[in-house]
């Protein structure tokens, strides 16, 4: 019976190095989010982590959006919309609860 060693196939050697270069990327991206939270410029950034300038841009908007929609769910957390009046224009209005 043939006995090879996978660890010196060529394809396993390359899914090896595959998989460290993904989990050194996801690593940077996590320093990534931790440095745009406490707002270091992304030029910095980039240079600490190895990231592109233009995946940095990416990731800190989709990081603003974040926020931006945590903050929205946040302050509706109670709001109630009010019924609108029969014949009147409809325009809505929003009362806190609680």
């Amino acid at each position: 019976m043939l006995q090879v060693e996978i660890e010196k196939l060529p394809s396993f050697l390359m899914g090896q190095q595959q998989g460290i270069e993904k989990g050194e990327t996801k690593r940077a991206l996590i320093i990534a989010k931790r440095l745009i939270k406490k707002n270091i410029p992304l030029e910095e950034i980039a240079e600490i982590t190895g990231l592109d300038i233009t995946e940095l841009n990416t990731l800190q908007r989709f990081q603003i959006q974040l926020i931006t929609k945590k903050y929205q769910n946040n302050n509706m957390a109670g709001v109630q919309a009010l019924p609108a009046r029969a014949g009147k224009a409809c325009t809505p209005a929003i009362i806190k609860t609680a």
